[in-house]
């Protein structure tokens, strides 16, 4: 299950169009028995994500949960010490469960500034390293650079950007988990 914001839930997008409905047809194709299920939600904070996810969890029941949430928390300039908080609670909450999670952060926009930006980045390290969870840092890191991959908001990805982080998540995530796309 991805549990994340409008990176992945494919904001703006075709409902078949996001990266995490790619992983899905690349499993597909590769005949891994692996389901994905999107409980994205565009706007989503951690905070957000914290109140969500014990209903998430007892009606999906998942073996694995990729937590992708952060990113509005920065957008909106909240106290990366409150994100940390409600990461490492959303993390817990997995854990009781019994279920396995992941973690996907990302970074900010330069026009942050410096020390917030890198508080931001501090608080998702941390994180990582309490949870002891496996870790992709930066979401967009394939297309960051690439201005054409970028819909007019200048934050989320176009549709040929999909395509680019399904492949990276997945190489991730069969590095990280392989047990998620035993065959």
């Amino acid at each position: 299950m991805v549990f994340g914001d409008s990176l992945s839930s494919g904001y703006n997008l075709a409902n078949d169009e996001g990266w995490v409905e790619d992983v899905q047809r690349a499993a597909d194709a590769a005949r891994l028995n692996l389901v994905v299920i999107n409980e994205s939600i565009p706007g989503e904070t951690t905070a957000g994500g914290l109140a969500r996810i014990p209903s998430i969890l007892k009606k999906v029941n998942p073996d694995l949960v990729i937590v992708a949430l952060g990113a509005n928390d920065g957008l909106r300039g909240l106290p990366p010490n409150q994100m940390e908080h409600n990461l490492l609670a959303i993390f817990e909450a997995i854990a009781v469960h019994g279920g396995k999670a992941v973690h996907i952060g990302i970074e900010l926009p330069r026009n942050y500034g410096r020390s917030y930006i890198r508080a931001f980045r501090q608080a998702q390290d941390r994180v990582a390293e309490q949870t002891k969870v496996p870790y992709l840092p930066f979401l967009l890191h394939p297309i960051a650079l690439n201005e054409a991959l970028f819909q007019a908001d200048g934050h989320h990805p176009t549709a040929e950007a999909q395509p680019i982080l399904a492949a990276y998540v997945t190489q991730w995530l069969t590095e990280a988990w392989p047990a998620a796309i035993a065959k």
